[in-house]
Order: C-alpha cells, then structure tokens, then sequence
C-alpha cells in the first residue's frame, strides 16, 4: 500500500474512512497549574502585639507556583487572641501570591495557616515565635554635665528594659525630683506611643553645686533613673558697657546702648536690675529709671537727646548697687543751618497737565541734609498756570525732607522756585515741560 500527500489530502489505493479526524497539538501548548496547597511564609520571630507579614503563595502539586489562582482564603492561628486578616479572594493581579498582615499576643509559638474556603484541601501553615513584650525595668535620665543657675537645662528620658534595650511602647507616667529645693521641675508627663519610649525635658536648677534629677514612674516606683548635673553660679553683673555713636547733633536724639557684663566682661544675660540715667550735659533729655527683663538678656537700647555742644557723657548706673555703672563719652556737635533747598523731580520727564512728584530736602553750606530744618516753604514758578503746593511748615518727623506734588500745564523751559522768606533760604529746579 502507498500513500501520497497532496495539498494536505491524503491519497492512495485505499482511502481511509470519512470519520478519521487527526487531532494536532501545538508543541508549546501546556496546561495551566492547579493550586493545591499554600506556601506561608513569616518571620523566624516577632514582637508580642506587633504587625507580623504573612506572604502566602498557591502551589501545584510539584510546589511551582498556581498564577491563576483566584480562589478566597481564610485564616485562622492557634493562639485565640490573634488578629488575623479577614477572607481574601486572590485575584488575577496577585498571579498566585500576596501579602498580609497579622497581629500575635501571646507570647510562644504559634501557627498561622490560610485555607481555601470552597476546598479545605487547599491549606498551609507557617510557625512563628513570639517573644513577650518588653517590660521597662529603669530610666536613663541624661543632661549637660554642667549648666548655670537659673537657666533652662535639657533633660532626656529614655525606658530601658532590663538588658538596656529601649522599650519603645511604654507608656507609663514619670514624675520628677530633684536634689534641689530650689529646681523648677518638669510636670507629670504620661509618653504616648508616639514617643517610642523617649521624651525630652526641661529643668532649671537654681542652686550651685552637684546636683540631680530624677524621673520615677508613677505606677511602679522601681521603674526610676537619674541624671548628675553640675549646677555654676549664674554669673553676677558687676558694671555696664554703656554705647553710642561718638558724635551726636545737639537737639536731635541718638542711641544708646546698656549691656551688663560681669568681671571678666562676660555678658550677663540674666540680669535683670534697674538702672537711672545721668548726665554731664544737665539740658539733656534722659531715660526714665528702667528695669530690665529677661526678655533683654542683659542688653537695651535707649534713646537720649544732648543740648549742650561740646564734649558730654551719659552714665548708667543700677538704682540698687551704684557700683554697677558705666558711661559713654559723646562729643555733641552743633546743630547744621539749612543755607538753601535742593529740589528733585522724581523722573526727568515731565508733561503738561500730568501731576509729578517733587522732593524737597533742606541742605547747608555742604550739601548736607539739616534734618532738624521746620522752616515754612513757598512755591512760585515761571508756568502762571502751574498748580503748586501750598505753603508747608517742614515737622521734625519730615527730618528736612518731604515730597510734595506738582501739575505743570504750559509746554516750554520752565522754573520752579522754593523761598522760606524767614529764613532767606531759596531753591529752584529748571524743567522742560513736554506735551501732554
């Protein structure tokens, strides 16, 4: 018998029956893995209370990974006070794997396992031991080996268990003492779990010498520590650096500043005494008696006003211990004559009909300002239709300088011109008044 093969029809002597239907298989066609069992997965150990994974994974029979398994697991542990997921179904995201999350309380081995809700056969366990929750025994309480009397000092709190490892869930309340009467102490404070066992403070020790502090839990007094702290007198105000400027204008006020220092010229930023004014010029106008306040750290500002030319001091001195005292020399110059005005438009192009603005500032013989000039001014210009301030009387907040507006309405060279008639001083500025 022969057979030919002609255009994918079989031929020959013999045809075979009508019902032989050959069946061809792709080489790469495989059948999907069926799970069959779960792969748990955890760590070796884990904390009492804490968040424990759980990676479970579906396997076939020969442990290769079930990608399409979709079915819902549910799980249970055998220590009853396990917080366990609830029921999942896997789905074709997952490709056969995903991760939970289960919560162990009881201290020991125990086995988590996950089962297939529609086929109990379908299961897998994993162990994990569970250690106890650490228990604070102590405190460490640490600080600046040494601060200064009277000034805030950190102090830290940590619980410790009793191999020294911090118990970052106590929450327990600690109370505060102190070797010194004296101390302003921290208040009761109950951690929060935000605190992982840790807390800063903070403690002022008042009196010299070797001192502690202590934390105690309230509830369990064994539960303590304390820190040694080297208290150093806060440092005494023994004289003040009084300063100005060396040179001031008779009449116009001026800075001048008071630092308490102790006997190695050391700020003493809590000082905190009274100090009165004096002064060799017996016209000047001084500060009132002042008490300084924490808030000044040993240093304030003052403002004086000498009328008397010539070499002058001002002197601090504290109202209760005058040999707490300083002084500033201060040479007071005379104060400047305004000779004339300086007139400044506040841009070179002016156009009629359009307001601008003009600075005047009151100069002397040198071109500089006399910031104490109260003159009155009159303003007069080539331009009849000009419309021009009206007279003004410099103040002595102006300090010799103030700006004023100006309405030019005639095109042309045109003339501003400033007089104070009493005191014979004059000004002008020259424009070009352009087309509106």
């Amino acid at each position: 018998m022969s057979f030919s093969f002609t255009r994918g029809r079989m031929t020959g002597r013999r045809r075979l029956g009508t019902g032989f239907r050959p069946r061809l298989e792709s080489l790469d066609e495989r059948s999907v893995p069926s799970a069959t069992h779960f792969a748990l997965t955890t760590p070796r150990s884990a904390l009492a209370g804490t968040h424990v994974p759980v990676f479970v994974v579906a396997l076939d029979d020969a442990n290769h990974l079930a990608p399409d398994y979709t079915g819902t697991v549910h799980f249970t542990s055998s220590d009853s006070g396990t917080t366990l997921p609830a029921d999942y179904t896997f789905t074709a995201g997952d490709h056969g794997f995903h991760l939970f999350s289960a919560t162990f309380q009881a201290a020991g081995p125990d086995t988590v396992t996950a089962t297939d809700t529609a086929t109990s056969s379908i299961t897998g366990s994993a162990t994990i031991n569970i250690l106890p929750t650490p228990a604070a025994t102590h405190f460490v309480v640490f600080s600046k080996g040494t601060t200064v009397a009277g000034s805030p000092a950190p102090v830290f709190v940590v619980a410790l268990d009793a191999h020294n490892f911090p118990v970052l869930n106590y929450t327990g309340t600690v109370h505060f003492t102190s070797s010194d009467s004296a101390a302003n102490l921290p208040a009761d404070y109950t951690f929060v779990s935000g605190d992982h066992g840790f807390h800063r403070f903070e403690a002022t020790l008042n009196t010299p010498g070797a001192q502690t502090v202590t934390a105690t839990d309230t509830a369990t007094s064994s539960i303590t520590g304390t820190a040694h702290i080297n208290v150093t007198p806060a440092p005494v105000a023994t004289h003040f650096a009084v300063v100005s400027k060396p040179h001031a204008i008779v009449g116009a006020p001026t800075g001048v500043g008071v630092v308490a220092l102790d006997a190695a010229n050391h700020p003493v930023l809590s000082y905190t005494g009274t100090v009165h004014f004096t002064s060799s010029d017996s016209a000047a106008t001084l500060p009132a008696d002042y008490t300084f306040v924490a808030g000044d750290h040993g240093f304030h500002t003052f403002q004086v006003t000498l009328n008397t030319v010539g070499a002058q001091t001002v002197t601090a001195t504290d109202t209760a211990m005058s040999s707490i005292t300083g002084t500033a020399n201060i040479t007071v110059d005379p104060a400047p004559v305004a000779t004339h005005f300086g007139l400044v438009p506040a841009s070179p192009f002016v156009r009629a009909g359009h307001a601008f603005t003009l600075y005047v500032v009151a100069l002397d013989a040198n071109n500089h300002v006399v910031p104490n000039y109260t003159g009155t001014v009159h303003f007069s210009s080539t331009d009849s239709a000009a419309v021009l301030p009206n007279d003004f009387t410099f103040a002595a907040a102006d300090h010799g300088y103030h700006a004023f507006t100006v309405t030019m309405n005639t095109v042309g060279p045109q003339t501003i011109s400033l007089l104070d008639s009493v005191a014979m001083l004059n000004g002008s500025v020259n424009l070009f008044v352009g087309h509106a």
